[in-house]
């Protein structure tokens, strides 16, 4: 992969500068620019979700996938302080409770949608590259480990890498528990 030259989003340049220093070959392109990119050779292969992959027709320049498992990808609403405090108490708790409704049915959904846009983009000539299982996934993970370091301080607050690490690290070590328990249906037998 780092022999690709890969996509980045054109005007990030702190993006750029991180695909490059984990010793890609970035190439900064115009979200409109990536089909053209693809057919011409300017770019060999961008990151994306599978959603937007197939509904973008990506997989019909770029025929490889390497099946990589991500968290899904969030959004947010961002508020200036001045509008949130305009905004009635009642009012914030609903939309607090709206967000976490939609952030449940994204974990709960996009997981079934990606692996469905995987099958379908697969019935189309799609090649999936399987990592995870494989002799380079510990360089996948290298690589992914040390990108995630660089930004530290950089891309990403100090406080905000090292709180979204920690919760990343607890929810691991929960689903490693939970894994490793025997199942309580089992229990009594």
């Amino acid at each position: 992969m780092q022999r690709l030259k890969i996509f980045t989003w054109a005007g990030d340049e702190a993006m750029t500068d991180w695909w490059r220093q984990g010793g890609f070959k970035p190439v900064a392109l115009a979200a409109t620019d990536i089909v053209t990119g693809l057919q011409t050779g300017m770019i060999d292969a961008l990151a994306v979700p599978p959603i937007y992959a197939m509904s973008v027709q990506f997989f019909k320049q770029a025929k490889f996938l390497a099946d990589v498992p991500l968290i899904p990808m969030m959004g947010a609403i961002v508020v200036t302080r001045r509008a949130w405090n305009r905004i009635s108490e009642e009012d914030r708790e609903v939309l607090i409770e709206g967000g976490e409704r939609a952030e449940k049915r994204i974990f709960d959904t996009i997981p079934t949608l990606e692996q469905t846009a995987i099958k379908l983009m697969g019935s189309e000539g799609l090649e999936v590259v399987q990592i995870v299982g494989t002799e380079v996934e510990d360089d996948w993970k290298r690589i992914a480990h040390d990108f995630a370091e660089d930004m530290r301080g950089k891309t990403v607050p100090e406080a905000v890498f090292d709180r979204a690490t920690a919760v990343r690290d607890a929810y691991r070590k929960q689903q490693e528990a939970e894994a490793a328990a025997p199942d309580a249906s089992d229990s009594g037998r």
